[in-house]
């Protein structure tokens, strides 16, 4: 066998997904010499996207710069290829020129219009704006100050708790509430869907690096409570908690595993599942704010563009945040980087 067939990635990693445009401009930012082997995949998955989607010309007019209106256009080029899918979901909205401080010079699109407006107006319709260039700015700023990985750390269940989970980042834990707020939001405790996952790899008459299967084994709903250390898993059903028990005493199989996903509706989390009869085990996974997210690129996180399994997988390797809109498949890829024995720390250090 050849050097270079011997170095082909496996069937499953060259395998293609949807993967949301907004997690893939993030991953162009965010994760530097990392990601630069599929940088090209990455920047071509938004180029496609947004010809897939640019149905009224935004691309080419922005592109132009608009050489002929009193205030030019001027903004990067996966930017545009972004707003050209993010404009079309949204039907109504705008994408402004970087550094102009008079509200002028920006594309406004309702419904089949598209316009460029470059003198100031009054009347202005005020549409959702996407990719600002200050919102954009504030959240790759706090993202790439997130280096503590998230974390599941099982506690003491004397006292009916189950889990602590670590986002790894004070960032999105406020939303910039006021301190009377954020204490109100402390004292009150937040509901959330927990899964758990198995996933199982295909017997051994499969092709090699086939997907595994992954399958939903218990499903409840449980109440998290803020502390400083993070979000507290507080007295889930006895039923949910027996099944999670069950299915932990049963993970014993070459390749098999548990993964823990809970859903908080502005945010949700994966990982590993820890050994619950180890007080203070601990499992490193994935924390996607999603409310933060969507706010600051003013996008939809459902909009999607095509990737291989493997550049998907080198994003979530090198990211606190990295995910899928599909959650078999995001169970996938975090199977993945444990079966290979990949890295997923980001750092070693206790969370802040």
């Amino acid at each position: 066998m050849t050097a270079s067939r011997q170095a082909r990635p496996p069937r499953f990693e060259q395998e293609c997904v949807d993967v949301s445009l907004l997690a893939i401009y993030l991953g162009l930012h965010l994760c530097g010499d990392a990601i630069q082997p599929c940088k090209g995949e990455l920047e071509g998955a938004l180029m496609r996207a947004g010809q897939r989607d640019d149905h009224r010309g935004l691309t080419s007019l922005a592109l132009s710069g608009m050489p002929q209106a009193i205030v030019p256009f001027h903004r990067r080029l996966i930017e545009i290829q972004l707003a050209a899918s993010l404009m079309n979901d949204l039907g109504r909205g705008s994408f402004r020129t970087e550094g102009i401080t008079v509200d002028a010079g920006y594309f406004e699109q309702i419904a089949n219009e598209l316009r460029y407006v470059d003198t100031f107006s009054e009347g202005a319709a005020q549409l959702p704006e996407v990719l600002d260039p200050v919102r954009t700015r504030s959240l790759l700023h706090g993202l790439s100050l997130w280096t503590h990985r998230p974390c599941a750390e099982v506690v003491d269940s004397s006292e009916g708790d189950v889990l602590r989970l670590r986002p790894g980042t004070e960032l999105f834990a406020s939303h910039k509430l006021s301190d009377q707020a954020r204490k109100e939001l402390a004292d009150k405790p937040r509901r959330a869907t927990v899964s758990l996952l198995r996933v199982a790899p295909k017997q051994q008459r499969a092709k090699a690096g086939s997907a595994p299967q992954v399958s939903r084994v218990a499903l409840g709903q449980v109440m998290l409570v803020r502390e400083p250390e993070g979000l507290l898993m507080r007295q889930p059903a006895p039923e949910f908690l027996l099944e999670m028990h069950a299915a932990a005493l049963s993970r014993s199989s070459p390749g098999h595993a548990l993964f823990l996903h809970v859903d908080l509706l502005s945010s949700q989390f994966l990982s590993p599942l820890p050994d619950l009869m180890q007080p203070g085990a601990t499992a490193q996974g994935w924390w996607v704010p999603l409310r933060d997210i969507t706010t600051g690129l003013g996008g939809s996180r459902r909009l999607t563009g095509s990737l291989p399994r493997g550049t998907a997988i080198a994003l979530m390797q090198n990211t606190p945040w990295m995910w899928s809109e599909d959650l078999s498949e995001w169970v996938q890829w975090a199977w993945w980087l444990e079966h290979q024995g990949r890295s997923t720390s980001l750092s070693t250090s206790p969370s802040p």
